[in-house]
């Protein structure tokens, strides 16, 4: 793998999925690739209503990184994801991730 997020091309995987019954995409990965698989999924009809993402704490730990680095906001197709943190690896990020991103209904 590389560590240039925006230089993988996923294309083929998300197009198998796309075309398989899977409306509910488990995703376990680093927040960098996180962010370029769902705007290759939004552009692709992916992101929306009709399908459910639910990320491991290798995307949620490092949320932050998610953000549009322009506005400083998440991307429409970040909102709406499931995520979880274990209290295992991720305890002490638990209260940070909650103090800037919860939000009461």
């Amino acid at each position: 793998l590389t560590n240039d997020f925006e230089s993988i091309d996923v294309s083929g995987q998300m197009l198998n999925l796309r075309n398989s019954a899977a409306r509910i995409i488990i995703m376990n990965v680093h927040s960098g690739y996180a962010r370029r698989i769902l705007k290759i999924a939004d552009e692709m009809g992916m992101v929306g209503p009709d399908y459910g993402w639910v990320v491991t704490d290798g995307t949620v730990k490092d949320a932050a990184k998610l953000l549009n680095s322009t506005t400083g906001v998440f991307d429409t197709y970040v909102q709406g994801m499931i995520g979880f943190m274990t209290s295992m690896c991720c305890a002490d990020k638990r209260e940070k991730l909650m103090e800037e991103f919860h939000v009461d209904a």
